[in-house]
């Protein structure tokens, strides 16, 4: 039988007795200011449900010892205008023996790990209503998971971690509310960071994966025909101003590409930089990409950044990503019903 969810005023005392506390990291890494590629349904559109989350070692941040709760934000681009609705949820942690790879082969059993602990007991949660804002939506409009004690991160840095979350409702529901997530495929992932400093300057890139033919390139517009256009790429994200520019660097220069191209035509294409190309050893590594363009005339100029993390390419699969069980018909059973799907987006958990 599904709980009887607390009352809504009982449920805002309880939350609001709670300590305000700021968000540390995400998990997985880097996503602090930085919205995700992708949006998560089951569990935050539709309800009841059941979602195992799960990172690899890699994808997890090094200060991440002590957990004390966790925030999950609504995504910032698929529905602006979002529902609140209030759902009865538990959230459990393991990281010794999670299998975070052959998502397809939904069991939840096989998933799940030697240590699972609920760190969270059935409560009341509301999500929070969005307003219309610029990517990401800030952390205090997320749904806030509070811990019933500190859980302590025992496993190693490279095993596995898995967010077991059980959503239940009394009956069926499809709100607007969609989770901000990353979405990883084997062919890696490509995403946005920050705004160009010219209108129409956009960089591209392509072969993010192992045994990409000719390799990791980037290219794209400049904007304006005859700019020099270099490329550069670092291994830690920033949001660095340049001061009089209205320009942001959005990594750190840890490798400039050696060629210098010149845009051509009203756009400003310009040719392919090849990086060459992805190892298997590289395959989860991340680096953050950014173009600059040097005008006949005015300041230097520089594009939005790329946030970039190789895949393993058509002949292996990500270790990262969501299995997840809901279903009106009839109504999903967190607690019995078996998962009826899965995917290579991984929802963004901010932690505390």
């Amino acid at each position: 039988m599904s709980p009887r969810p607390i009352p809504i005023s009982l449920a805002w005392i309880l939350c609001a007795s709670l300590p305000a506390q700021t968000v540390r990291g995400t998990i997985p890494r880097d996503y602090l200011d930085q919205e995700g590629g992708a949006g998560l349904h089951a569990g935050w559109r539709y309800t009841p449900a059941r979602s195992l989350n799960l990172y690899p070692g890699r994808a997890l941040p090094a200060a991440l010892k002590t957990i004390r709760g966790l925030v999950v934000r609504p995504d910032g681009r698929a529905f602006q205008a979002m529902k609140g609705k209030t759902a009865v949820m538990e959230a459990a942690l393991s990281n010794k023996g999670v299998i975070s790879r052959n998502l397809y082969l939904t069991d939840w059993a096989r998933h799940l790990g030697k240590d699972r602990k609920v760190v969270m007991k059935r409560r009341s949660v509301s999500f929070p209503a969005a307003g219309v804002v610029k990517p990401p939506q800030p952390w205090s409009r997320g749904i806030r998971l509070p811990f019933d004690a500190p859980w302590i991160r025992s496993g190693s840095s490279t095993e596995a971690l898995c967010i077991d979350l059980k959503i239940w409702t009394t009956t069926w529901l499809n709100s607007y509310w969609i989770a901000d997530a990353t979405y990883f495929d084997h062919f890696g992932s490509i995403e946005d960071r920050g705004t160009s400093c010219r209108e129409g300057f956009r960089l591209l890139a392509t072969g993010a994966h192992v045994g990409s033919v000719p390799g990791f390139s980037t290219y794209g517009y400049s904007g304006a025909g005859g700019d020099l256009v270099l490329s550069f790429l670092g291994t830690r994200p920033l949001a660095l101003p340049l001061p009089g520019t209205g320009c942001y660097l959005y990594g750190d220069i840890a490798l400039l590409h050696p060629a210098v191209r010149r845009s051509v035509g009203s756009r400003g294409s310009f040719p392919r930089f090849v990086w060459g190309g992805i190892l298997p050893a590289q395959a989860g590594a991340t680096v953050y990409v950014q173009a600059a363009a040097i005008p006949s005339k005015g300041p230097l100029l520089l594009s939005h950044g790329l946030r970039v993390t190789f895949g393993p390419g058509a002949g292996g699969f990500p270790d990262q990503g969501t299995i997840y069980g809901t279903g009106k018909s009839p109504l999903f059973d967190p607690d019995r019903s078996k998962a009826t799907g899965w995917t290579y987006a991984a929802c963004i958990f901010g932690w505390y």
